[in-house]
């Protein structure tokens, strides 16, 4: 706006689409290492602003793939060298992106082998966040197939359920079904004999990490106080 830089950006593409559990900018996986040669692009002078996009692989959009982005002060041709040689580096690496992924069955059984805890299984197909309904129970019916007598804690979103839970109250026992309401292709929904042991309105409060002391739902709570 100045007028002290000429921005030249840049963009190439290589024809790839990586799981997003090696996505990481942290640490040495294949994403981290490219981020700190597009950074050092930056910090050696040689780019304005340099990233990548290794995208949302769920995505189902034209022109998908992994992507260097690069701005130089007033050099496209170099905007466009780096950001070649970006997603070439992504090429590069594209199977140290694969992620081994294991089933159910196979996943508790590696997870009880595990000395202490906790252990985290990811149904990954049934992730919200990349649009799926979040009423999966493939791992609660591997958990009670074999009959795992840890603790253990399954999400599961079904508002059917809540309501029987809610008309049998607390300390009740309730016979119902259990998910795959908002999508039948992965089956019938689980037929559970179970027994309320709380109900509540959602709100929580995060006892560590990077939210410990905050209440879930406190800025709803803060909008609704006065002043």
């Amino acid at each position: 706006a100045r007028g002290r830089i000429r921005p030249a950006m840049a963009m190439a593409k290589a024809p790839m689409i990586v799981h997003a559990n090696n996505q990481w900018t942290g640490g040495d996986g294949p994403l981290a290492r490219i981020m700190r040669e597009a950074k050092g692009l930056e910090t050696g002078g040689q780019a304005l602003s340099a990233s990548c996009f290794p995208v949302q692989p769920w995505l189902d959009l034209p022109g998908l793939g992994f992507t260097g982005l690069v701005i130089t002060d007033g050099d496209p041709e170099a905007a466009q060298r780096h950001a070649r040689a970006l997603a070439r580096r992504g090429w590069e690496l594209r199977h140290e992106f694969d992620v081994d992924l294991v089933s159910p069955v196979e996943a508790i059984q590696r997870g009880l082998a595990v000395a202490g805890g906790p252990v985290l299984l990811n149904d990954i197909a049934d992730c919200q966040g990349g649009g799926a309904t979040g009423d999966s129970v493939a791992t609660l019916e591997a958990l009670l197939a074999a009959r795992v007598r840890e603790r253990s804690l399954a999400a599961v979103r079904d508002p059917e359920a809540v309501q029987a839970a809610q008309q049998a109250g607390i300390g009740s026992e309730v016979r119902t079904t259990l998910g795959n309401r908002f999508d039948r292709s992965r089956g019938a929904p689980l037929p559970v004999t179970a027994r309320v042991r709380v109900l509540s309105n959602g709100r929580f409060q995060y006892s560590g990490g990077l939210l410990g002391g905050v209440w879930a739902g406190q800025r709803d709570a803060q909008r609704r106080t006065p002043g």
